[in-house]
């Protein structure tokens, strides 16, 4: 089987906008320590909240 270019095939279409949603998110936050640094991002339960 021959290698085919990411542009030449089809994309599975979803029916579920929200999982979609958290997949993107989740790659994105994956990326954030990259450009950032490290403790940039975390669980929003570890904030403090504001007074």
């Amino acid at each position: 089987m021959d290698p085919v270019d990411a542009d030449q095939v089809a994309k599975q279409i979803s029916l579920d906008q929200a999982r979609e949603d958290r997949l993107t998110a989740e790659a994105v936050s994956d990326r954030i320590p990259t450009r950032f640094g490290p403790g940039v991002i975390g669980p929003a339960a570890a904030l403090r909240r504001a007074s």
